[in-house]
């Protein structure tokens, strides 16, 4: 089954699906919402604002899901992760 459009695959489920005219199917026992950007949208964001710095798009999707996460210690000599807030738990 495909998602509707705009919507990742991990809406999708097994269970048959009820549409009603002009709506899109909703599957059985859940509720469309809208979604926070994905990390990789994101990633992509901090990446284009820091263009000034030597980020990877890699190190901008890892700050992303770290911050996430709420993750603050990065096990890294990268200084790009302290100069975005993190703290470096390898010196180089």
């Amino acid at each position: 089954m495909r998602p509707p459009a705009g919507q990742s695959q991990s809406h999708v489920v097994t269970r048959k699906t009820r549409a009603r005219a002009g709506r899109a199917a909703v599957p059985i026992g859940m509720s469309m919402s809208a979604k926070a950007p994905a990390p990789s949208d994101r990633a992509e964001e901090r990446y284009r604002r820091h263009a000034d710095k030597s980020w990877s798009l890699t190190d901008c999707h890892a700050m992303e899901v770290a911050s996430e996460r709420r993750i603050r210690d990065i096990a890294t000599t990268d200084v790009g992760y302290e100069q975005a807030g993190f703290e470096r738990l390898l010196v180089p």
